[in-house]
């Protein structure tokens, strides 16, 4: 089961439509982004890094004015002020982590 099979086994069940459902909420994911060796996908309000065998290596949020939270599943965690010039934040947010090293720790 890869990411996108598994983020539609939670949420909910997939539409014809290619959405997800649940309720009266409708999702879809995002045609994926190449950044660095990694996948970025929109779903929701949430950013997800994926690796190539489809592995979740972060998150990333919106927490709003200017500021972006990633986490890893091991529990690490970065903050990421947003420069005003930059248009797309998550790609930004995903720049920052693929040329990172290491990776934010569990603190």
């Amino acid at each position: 089961m890869d990411n996108r099979d598994l983020i539609h086994a939670t949420i909910g069940r997939l539409g014809a439509d290619g959405c997800a459902h649940q309720g009266s909420a409708e999702m879809s994911l995002a045609t994926p982004i190449e950044v660095g060796g990694y996948r970025l996908v929109k779903f929701g309000g949430l950013w997800f890094l994926d690796d190539r065998d489809d592995r979740t290596v972060s998150t990333i949020l919106d927490m709003s004015n200017g500021l972006w939270r990633a986490r890893t599943p091991q529990g690490g965690a970065a903050t990421f002020s947003i420069p005003d010039s930059v248009s797309d934040p998550a790609r930004y947010v995903a720049e920052q982590l693929a040329t990172q090293t290491p990776w934010p720790q569990r603190p």
